[in-house]
């Protein structure tokens, strides 16, 4: 099992949520975005400093 993410500013958190459901058909995980983070992360809709890290857990395929 994997895991996708994604990153968001407070300003697109909504954008994101709605194209990772459009494009992945399942909810991703919110979670707050830590310092300890790579200090590179940017929000993928604008490249701002992210607020937040979205995750969708997938299955690999064997």
């Amino acid at each position: 099992m994997g895991s996708q993410q994604w990153y968001a500013c407070e300003e697109h958190v909504d954008i994101l949520i709605d194209e990772v459901v459009d494009r992945e058909e399942l909810a991703p995980s919110l979670y707050p975005y830590e310092k300890s983070d790579t200090a590179r992360d940017r929000c993928n809709w604008c490249g701002k400093r992210p607020a937040y890290v979205l995750r969708v857990e997938t299955e690999s395929e064997s």
